[in-house]
């Protein structure tokens, strides 16, 4: 069962590095990589998938000191560089 709580849990276990929870649906501004680690040090390796402008995705936190953000994205815990996103305007 994909929870808040589960997703939170997960990534805290996988990554050691700090996110502060937030909660945003967001979008990517061109095609942008989604990796297993909010690192690019392994290159390609870390690549799950990529998103594209109109696809969304939930970012459930942020490290602004080092610029990643963690999402969740069809069920799965991933990382993406913070500039390379943006949030989608929620219909009213």
């Amino acid at each position: 069962l994909l929870t808040w709580d589960n997703v939170c849990a997960a990534a805290s276990r996988a990554v050691s590095l700090p996110f502060f929870r937030i909660l945003y649906i967001l979008t990517a501004k061109d095609v942008t990589n989604l990796r297993s680690e909010p690192s690019t040090d392994q290159g390609q390796l870390t690549v799950v998938t990529q998103l594209s402008n109109g696809q969304s995705a939930h970012r459930t936190g942020i490290n602004a000191d080092t610029g990643w953000s963690r999402l969740e994205y069809n069920g799965q815990v991933v990382y993406a560089v913070s500039q390379y996103l943006t949030t989608v305007d929620m219909p009213q």
